[in-house]
């Protein structure tokens, strides 16, 4: 596996050995999807609305993404994600095979 190669961690999701890592790639990739593909006919309407409330990074845009349930897995699997790229450059930096 990707995990294994670049990390030495076992990871094979065929035989039961999931990776926080990889769900949580996978949950960020899927809640992403789905929200930008159910946004499009919303964007169109923000871009009608009047500064500030209007367009991407608008009130409307900033209040519709924190109440999307997509937005919200997004940034439960990005939380994670965070948590274990820093484990993961831990456990790099005190391998002892790291300068080899």
């Amino acid at each position: 596996s990707i995990m294994s190669i670049f990390f030495g961690e076992k990871c094979n999701s065929l035989q039961g050995h999931t990776s926080d890592y990889a769900l949580a790639y996978d949950s960020a990739h899927r809640a992403l999807t789905r929200f930008f593909f159910t946004k499009l006919a919303f964007n169109t309407m923000l871009d009608l609305l009047p500064f500030p409330f209007g367009n991407f990074g608008g009130l409307v845009d900033e209040v519709h993404r924190k109440l999307n349930p997509d937005w919200q897995e997004l940034e439960a699997a990005k939380k994670v994600l965070d948590r274990e790229s820093l484990r993961i450059i831990g456990a790099a930096y005190t391998d002892p095979n790291l300068t080899k």
